[in-house]
């Protein structure tokens, strides 16, 4: 009876893994071709060149922090009182890199308006990693159906303003 629980588990798990991946990839994909299709190939590319440059920089804001926490939180379950510190380091590791694309940005983009972009993806982009250190906790207690409604609500949220702005401006 323990296997087929297991079981049960593992596919239930795997499917709402899925969902979510699938629905958040789908939003996306969605989203850059909207941006695509907006902007136009110039601005487009300044839109990829900030993401480029902030996902540099949003590496070193968790350093498979996510990773790690589920592994040792699925161990024992004594670790979870080290979660409110590693919340914390998340935090310092996420300000740290904010100011450090702060500063780089500064030397080596010009643009002012290319700069403002650059600090909104950066918000977006670091709040992504600290969602992980979320969903690691929901992953070590194997209850992804929380981790995908976040990442489909997240998605969600994504589109919704850009669809209004799309509907007030046509």
């Amino acid at each position: 009876m323990q296997i087929e629980s297991l079981k049960k588990r593992f596919f239930q798990n795997s499917f709402w893994l899925t969902i979510g991946e699938g629905v958040s990839r789908f939003f996306m994909i969605c989203l850059l071709i909207y941006a695509a299709k907006i902007l136009g190939a110039s601005e487009f590319g300044v839109f990829s060149f900030t993401i480029s440059f902030v996902s540099i920089f949003a590496i070193f804001s968790n350093f498979g922090l996510p990773d790690i926490t589920t592994r040792e939180l699925a161990r024992d379950e004594k670790n979870e009182q080290e979660y409110s510190g590693i919340l914390s380091l998340q935090i310092f590791l996420s300000i740290a890199v904010f100011i450090f694309i702060i500063v780089s940005s500064i030397f080596i983009i010009q643009d002012d308006g290319v700069r403002e972009i650059t600090l909104v993806l950066g918000v977006y982009l670091l709040a992504n990693n600290f969602l992980k250190i979320i969903y690691s906790f929901f992953r070590a207690r194997q209850q992804m159906i929380y981790e995908a409604g976040i990442k489909i609500l997240q998605s969600a949220l994504i589109i919704r303003p850009i669809d209004e702005i799309y509907i007030f401006c046509c």
